[in-house]
């Protein structure tokens, strides 16, 4: 797993910028970049949509810290992050856990440190344990995107396009049941032999269509007798 992994450092000392960055590329994960700033990280992330964000929480030279980039993660992307820092102050450990981090290492740090905590975050978000999210490629890159976010799934032959709130729409090779299967929400569910929906976007429906979100969406009769919409519409 660890080969296709893609990380993003972000450490304002060049120096622990270096070390973590050979460590990370010796223990088998692909560095897509190194920031040092933080307007520097959030075009790295909005460039390569890393798997993974190491990510110092003090950064110098700066307005924002890394606990302020963390909430942007949070909020535009939901790339799991773990920060690294020299800081464990109550304080500080207070402020960073409400943007709820994959994890919390103090600096120094070493290798098996670093390993153990990558693959154990990997594991939780890509593998669905415990999360929010499911992990997808998109131009050889792995993205998460939260489940909650997911309006509607339209099947395409071996791909599946997935239709979230903020108007943005991923493409996996992927047969839709097969991906329904690995999403495993309740909320979600089919409707159509080529479609399935949030059911917490629902509007109104007849009987053979279904508003989700505005937008409307066939509805077949073998599928409407699903019990996750037939709670919503009987």
């Amino acid at each position: 797993m660890s080969r296709e992994v893609s990380i993003l450092i972000v450490e304002d000392e060049s120096i622990i910028a270096e070390e973590l960055r050979r460590m990370v590329i010796k223990l088998g994960y692909q560095v897509v970049g190194v920031a040092h700033r933080y307007q520097e990280a959030l075009m790295l992330v909005e460039k390569h949509l890393p798997d993974l964000v190491l990510l110092d929480i003090g950064l110098n030279y700066s307005d924002s810290d890394g606990i302020d980039l963390a909430s942007h993660i949070n909020r535009f992307y939901k790339i799991p992050f773990i920060y690294i820092t020299a800081n464990a102050d109550i304080a500080t450990v207070n402020r960073a856990k409400t943007t709820e981090p994959a994890a919390y290492i103090t600096k120094p740090f070493n290798d098996s440190t670093i390993y153990s905590n990558i693959e154990i975050v990997l594991h939780k978000y890509f593998h669905g344990e415990s999360s929010e999210s499911i992990g997808v490629k998109q131009g050889g890159k792995k993205i998460m995107v939260n489940c909650h976010q997911i309006i509607y799934l339209k099947a395409d032959n071996m791909y599946t396009e997935i239709h979230t709130a903020d108007n943005r729409t991923y493409i996996v090779r992927e047969f839709l049941k097969s991906f329904l299967i690995r999403l495993d929400k309740p909320f979600i569910t089919q409707i159509h032999r080529s479609y399935a929906i949030n059911t917490n976007f629902v509007q109104s429906y007849a009987s053979d269509y279904v508003f989700v979100a505005d937008i409307k969406l066939p509805l077949s009769p073998l599928y409407s007798k699903n019990l996750a919409l037939a709670k919503i519409i009987g």
